[in-house]
């Protein structure tokens, strides 16, 4: 059933109202995504102004309210190197990040050899097929051209694993020296 022609954009603006109050997290808090170790665990993102929001992550939480332009962050103790762990972001709704690991977290950044995909590198056929490294995990940030700073992106975390297509895509200088540091200390690497 069809709701009457006059009564279509009152509806219409609240649900786009409702979707607009759930608490949400920038794309870099999502499932297979590594912490660095030892440091306090800053977590933020969006929600209706005025919201309480409470964070949970192995035993730990911490709890903020949304500012008046929506945004609120928060602060988690410091954990060592491991995992798995699952963290929960409860407020109107219920946000789940599993598959989280804690452990060195490195920015790969630079131009064309940063963007050198391994499917590109010597002998990668074998690279590929050899590189089961669950415990290595990749935010491959797209390239934009702004001028401006933003608040999120469009990218999720990647496990390198032989079976995962996103491997060939992973930087190659990314991939070796990551994997290098993995073998190196034995903790995870993102």
């Amino acid at each position: 059933m069809n709701p009457p022609r006059g009564r279509l954009l009152p509806l219409l603006l609240a649900l786009s109202g409702q979707a607009a109050a759930e608490v949400r997290l920038p794309a870099v808090f999502s499932d297979h995504m590594v912490l660095q170790r030892d440091k306090p665990v800053k977590v933020w993102g969006w929600a209706e102004p005025g919201e309480k929001i409470r964070v949970s992550l192995s035993g730990r939480t911490a709890d903020a309210v949304a500012s008046p332009a929506g945004g609120w962050s928060l602060e988690l103790p410091a954990m060592a190197a491991g995992g798995p762990h699952k963290m929960t972001v409860a407020a109107k709704n219920t946000l789940k990040v599993r598959d989280i690991l804690v452990g060195e977290v490195w920015l790969a950044s630079g131009q064309s050899n940063m963007e050198f995909e391994l499917k590109h590198a010597g002998n990668a056929g074998h690279e590929i097929k050899s590189a089961n490294y669950p415990q290595i995990r990749l935010l491959l940030v797209p390239r934009t051209a702004e001028g401006l700073p933003r608040d999120d992106l469009n990218a999720r975390w990647s496990v390198c694993a032989p079976d995962n297509p996103a491997v060939a895509d992973f930087s190659a200088v990314a991939y070796f020296f990551g994997r290098e540091i993995h073998r190196a200390i034995g903790v995870p690497v993102g």
